[in-house]
Order: C-alpha cells, then sequence, then structure tokens
C-alpha cells in the first residue's frame, strides 16, 4: 500500500513538472534578430546555412544563450565568426517560479517549477552585457554586428608580444597600465597583461 501512494505521489510531481512559470511565460527558447549594421549584402551563415542577407530571424534554446554563434561573409571580404558566451538568469522568471511552483511532500518543500526550468533551459536569456546584445522583449533579443564594407572594419588592431607573438583583432576594453581584451577574427576574445606588451599599433 505505501508503495502505491509513493508512486501516485511522484506521478502527481511528474505532471506537476511538465510546466513552471519560466516555462510557461518565455518557454524554452527565444528568437535571435541578427543586424549587419550598414552592410544588407553580407550573408548570414548559421549551423552552416545562409539564413539570410544583411539580417535573418532565428528561434535559438535559451539554454544555448552562452554557446551562440554565427558567420558573416561577403565576397572580397574575409569570413567573420560572432561567438556569444554568456547568458544571464531571468530573475522575475526565477522569483514567480520559486513562489508559484513549489509544492510540499510531506512536510518537505519541492521546488519542482526551478527544476523544471533549468532543465529545459527556460530561466536563460541572452546577457545584453555582450556587444551588440539588446532585449526588444522577453522573448526577442537584437544582435547589431559590424562587418565588412565600412572602412573602420578594415582598420586592425595588433599586439606585439614581447614573447614574439602577434595577435590581431580589435581591443575592445582597455585599463591603462594593466589589462588589453582584444578580439580575433574568428570572434575569440583573450586578455593580456601590459607588462606582457611590447607594442601596440593600428594598421
Amino acid at each position: 500500500m505505501k508503495t502505491k501512494r509513493t508512486l501516485f505521489a511522484l506521478s502527481i510531481i511528474a505532471l506537476s513538472l511538465l510546466t513552471s512559470c519560466a516555462t510557461i511565460i518565455g518557454g524554452s527558447k527565444y528568437y535571435a534578430r541578427i543586424v549587419v549594421d550598414n552592410n544588407p549584402n553580407a550573408k548570414i551563415i548559421y549551423k552552416g546555412e545562409v539564413v539570410g542577407n544583411g539580417s535573418a530571424r532565428l528561434k535559438v534554446n535559451r539554454i544555448d544563450a552562452n554557446k551562440f554563434e554565427f558567420k558573416v561573409k561577403q565576397d572580397g571580404f574575409e569570413e567573420q565568426t560572432f561567438k556569444y558566451t554568456t547568458r544571464s538568469l531571468r530573475g522575475w522568471a526565477f522569483v514567480g517560479t520559486v513562489l508559484g511552483w513549489t509544492g510540499l511532500y510531506n512536510g518537505i518543500p519541492l521546488p519542482w517549477g526551478v527544476a523544471v526550468d533549468f532543465a529545459t533551459g527556460a530561466i536563460w536569456k541572452p546577457n545584453v552585457m555582450e556587444k551588440g546584445v539588446s532585449k526588444d522583449d522577453f522573448k526577442n533579443f537584437r544582435y547589431l554586428v559590424n562587418y565588412g564594407d565600412s572602412k573602420a572594419q578594415q582598420i586592425y588592431d595588433f599586439l606585439y608580444l614581447k614573447n614574439g607573438s602577434v595577435i590581431k583583432g580589435q581591443i575592445v576594453e582597455q585599463v591603462i597600465g594593466s589589462t588589453v581584451k582584444i578580439q580575433t577574427l574568428d570572434g575569440s576574445q583573450f586578455v593580456y597583461k601590459f607588462e606582457d606588451i611590447e607594442k601596440i599599433t593600428r594598421e
């Protein structure tokens, strides 16, 4: 009899796990609107397929917001990869899930809604602190990138390191006397200490 009661209780919990606050409001996916600034002819490539010229709208799993990447290519210019490697917690959705989807089982509070949101990824969203990322609403996020025919995009920063290495890209952050953060042509970002740098040039 005890086994039947346990199975019944587990079944109720399993049914409750099918939905939660963040999963219901916003779901486990979001729309990424990619816009190539000042270049409507550039091809946007996602997972090996061309999804638009100059702009594209993609459906992305929230759980993969910190692994989102795409490429931009136009004849006469180098192909460039844009990577986004961080994500943010949907704070209000998390609080709503804790408050609205926590139940008691034998007097013990079980936040099953939180478990569902983390499992489905519904608790996550793109990090608007990353360069070019902005929020239109809870379901739509914009990725604005610079590429191609802009004159500024043809000027690169070069870090000449004391170990003989040369790093080519664009400096995205510089703390005088401390560190330099540079984004290379493939979209990767690296941080170097000033004491390790021989010189910095723009070419």
